[in-house]
C-alpha cells in the first residue's frame, strides 16, 4: 500500500517552512489534491530529488 505524505512530512524531509512548499510544487514536485489537502507519494519525492540533483550536476559541468 502506498502511503501518502502530508505537507508536514514534506517540511521535515526538506527542512523547509510551509510557505516554501508551493514553490516545490511549481518546480516539479508531483502532488495529489484531496479536498483542500495536498498529498505526496514517496516515489514522487524521490523522483523530484533525483531530477534536481541531476540538474545541479549538469549545471556544475557547464
Amino acid at each position: 500500500m502506498n502511503t501518502l505524505l502530508t505537507n508536514k512530512d514534506i517540511m521535515r524531509i526538506f527542512s523547509i517552512s510551509d510557505e516554501t512548499i508551493p514553490r516545490l510544487r511549481r518546480s516539479g514536485l508531483q502532488y495529489m489534491k484531496i479536498g483542500s489537502e495536498y498529498r505526496y507519494k514517496k516515489e514522487w519525492i524521490e523522483d523530484y530529488i533525483d531530477k534536481k540533483s541531476s540538474l545541479s550536476l549538469i549545471g556544475n559541468k557547464i
